[in-house]
C-alpha cells in the first residue's frame, strides 16, 4: 500500500483516507484501526469518506495552535518540577503563540516552522530556540498521537546548528587567590565549588548528614533552584516547594545526575569538620540568622562573591564557572576522565560524561583510590 493509492496506514496502524477535493490536497484521519475487515472497506470506498471527513471538519470547529497547545501544556503540569513548567507556558506564550496564534494547527507545514525559527534566531541564541522547538514539536507529537494530523512538521524542517558559546574557566592563579582572599560561608562554599566541580545547586542544598566523615566523601542526594528543593529517592523525585507543600514524581528521564558520590580532599574534609562543629542547623549553607538554606545563588554571587572578586582585582566570570574551573583543571592535569565525570555527573554519550548515572557503594578501597586520583589536584591548588 503506498500513499499515492487514496489510502494508507500510519505508524500507529490508524487507517488515513487522502485526494484532491475541488482542488485541493486532503487528507485525513478515520480513526479506524489497521484491521483487515476495515482495510478492505477503505479500499472501497476511500473517496466517499475523504468526502464525508471533509465536509463534517468544515463544520465543525478546528483547533488552533494555541488551543492544543495549551492543553497539552496543561497535561505536564503535574509531571514536570513547578520551575520547569512555569518557564516552559512563558516560552510558549512569547515565542510560540505570537507567531502562529490562530492558525490551526493542521495547516503548519515545515516550511512554516522554518521561517519561525529563522525568525527567533535573529533574536535568541541558539540554544535557546533549541528548547523552545522542543516543545512546539511535543505539541504536534501529541496531535499526531491523537489523529489530529497525520505527522509533525517539526521532524520535516531542515535542521540548524546549535552554537555553544565557550566558558571561560578561572585560572589556577586566580582560583588560589580567590581561595586565599575569602573567609567564612563564602570560602566554604567556594572551596568545595573548585575542587569537587559540584552544581551551584546541589552544593546550596547540602546537609551535613550528607557528608560521610570516615570515607571522605559527599553522598549526594537533592538539589535546590529558585527554593525548589528535589530529592532524588529511589524510583521518585521529591518536590518540596518554597511554600512548603510536597509533591512526590517518577523519575523519569534525567538530564542531570543528583545523586552520586563525590569525594572530598582532606584540605576540604578539614575545613567541613571546623564548620560542623560551628553549625547550629542541619543545613551547610544558611543566611546569617535562618536555619533554611539559600534559596538561590544570587546573594552569595552578587552579595558576597562579585564583591570579593573586585577588591582581589579578579576578573568575574561567573559563579558557576566554579565547575567549568574544575572540569578544565582536571581535563589539563589528564586526571582520570571516567572518574571525573561520575563524580560531575556527565553522561557517557555526551561530550562529557557517562550514560547511566552510577552510585556506587563507597568502601575503604574506592575511597582510598579516589583521594589518589584527587591527590595531584590537592598538590596544585594548595600546594600540599
Amino acid at each position: 500500500m503506498k500513499k499515492g493509492d487514496g489510502w494508507y496506514e500510519n505508524k500507529f496502524g490508524i487507517l488515513y483516507v487522502q485526494g484532491s477535493i475541488n482542488g485541493k490536497f486532503e487528507r485525513k484521519s478515520t480513526k479506524l484501526k489497521a484491521t483487515s475487515k476495515n482495510i478492505t472497506y477503505i479500499k472501497k470506498h476511500h473517496k466517499d469518506i475523504l468526502m464525508e471527513l471533509c465536509q463534517k471538519e468544515s463544520e465543525s470547529q478546528r483547533f488552533t495552535l494555541q488551543e492544543f497547545g495549551e492543553k497539552v501544556i496543561k497535561g505536564w503540569e503535574d509531571k514536570k518540577l513547578p520551575s520547569s513548567h512555569k518557564n516552559t507556558i512563558a516560552q510558549f506564550n512569547r515565542h510560540i503563540v505570537p507567531y502562529f496564534k490562530d492558525t490551526p494547527i493542521e495547516s503548519i507545514k515545515a516550511l512554516d516552522i522554518e521561517i519561525w525559527e529563522t525568525n527567533l534566531l535573529s533574536k535568541l541564541k541558539s540554544g535557546t530556540v533549541k528548547n523552545i522547538h522542543y516543545i512546539l514539536s511535543s505539541i504536534f507529537r501529541k496531535a499526531v498521537a491523537n489523529d489530529i494530523i497525520s505527522k509533525n512538521p517539526c521532524e520535516y524542517a531542515d535542521k540548524f546548528i546549535v552554537s555553544h558559546e565557550k566558558k571561560e574557566s578561572y585560572s589556577i592563579e586566580e582560583v588560589k587567590t580567590i581561595l586565599e582572599g575569602t573567609q567564612g560561608l563564602l570560602s566554604l562554599y567556594l572551596n568545595i565549588a573548585f575542587s569537587t566541580g559540584m552544581r551551584t545547586g546541589e552544593i546550596l542544598a547540602l546537609k551535613w548528614s550528607d557528608i560521610d566523615f570516615e570515607k571522605s566523601c559527599i553522598h549526594l542526594k537533592r538539589n535546590i533552584s529558585k527554593g525548589v528543593i528535589t530529592e532524588v529517592e529511589k524510583d521518585f523525585k521529591i518536590i518540596t516547594s518554597r511554600d512548603g507543600s510536597i509533591k512526590k514524581l517518577p523519575r523519569g528521564k534525567e538530564t542531570k545526575n543528583h545523586n552520586r558520590t563525590v569525594y572530598l580532599i582532606p584540605k576540604i574534609l578539614d575545613m567541613l569538620s571546623l564548620s560542623s562543629k560551628e553549625s547550629n542547623s542541619e543545613w551547610l549553607f544558611t543566611p546569617m540568622g535562618k536555619k533554611t538554606p539559600y534559596q538561590d545563588s544570587q546573594t552569595l554571587s552578587e552579595g558576597y562573591f562579585r564583591p570579593a572578586l573586585q577588591k582581589m582585582g579578579v576578573p568575574y566570570k561567573g559563579f558557576y564557572n566554579t565547575r567549568h574551573t574544575f572540569l578544565t583543571i582536571t581535563d589539563e592535569m589528564n586526571l582520570n576522565p571516567k572518574f571525573i565525570n561520575l563524580m560531575a555527573g556527565h553522561k557517557e554519550d555526551s561530550k562529557v560524561g557517562e550514560k547511566h548515572y552510577i552510585n556506587r557503594q563507597v568502601t575503604e578501597a574506592s575511597a582510598k583510590s579516589a583521594l589518589n586520583q584527587l591527590e595531584p589536584f590537592q598538590r596544585l591548588i594548595y600546594g600540599e
